[in-house]
């Protein structure tokens, strides 16, 4: 958040419009407690959107394929609990999840909705 103010006029900027929605409540609250009449404007920069979508992606990508890997997960183990050998005809990618089914787990019971956060941080970009 990028604040410049003098008597009379204020200027903010983020790259997350969600800040300032935030900042522009808490302003106009104030002004209402006060009594005091405000004039708000918004200029949306879409290359600090892009930078944003840009920053978060990496992130948002790993948790869809957490949460990805984690249904195919659970399919995988009953698929062994009928044929302890299911990883001999199994694709290369669904060996691996088999056998990082451990972390695969511990990850998703860590952070259980940090995807729906991820999404929900996106959403409120737009």
């Amino acid at each position: 958040l990028i604040a410049r103010y003098r008597a009379g006029e204020g200027r903010f900027a983020s790259d997350l419009i969600t800040t300032l929605g935030i900042l522009h409540e808490a302003l106009m609250r104030e002004a209402t407690r006060a009594q005091q009449r405000v004039n708000v404007s918004f200029n949306p920069n879409s290359a600090a959107l892009q930078r944003s979508v840009a920053a978060v992606w990496p992130r948002l990508h790993a948790q869809r394929t957490l949460k990805s890997h984690a249904a195919l997960l659970e399919g995988l183990m009953e698929l062994r609990m009928q044929d302890p050998d299911v990883a001999s005809y199994l694709a290369p990618e669904h060996r691996k999840i088999l056998e990082n089914a451990d972390a695969i787990q511990a990850a998703v019971k860590e952070e259980p909705q940090h995807l729906d956060h991820m999404v929900a941080l996106v959403k409120d970009l737009y």
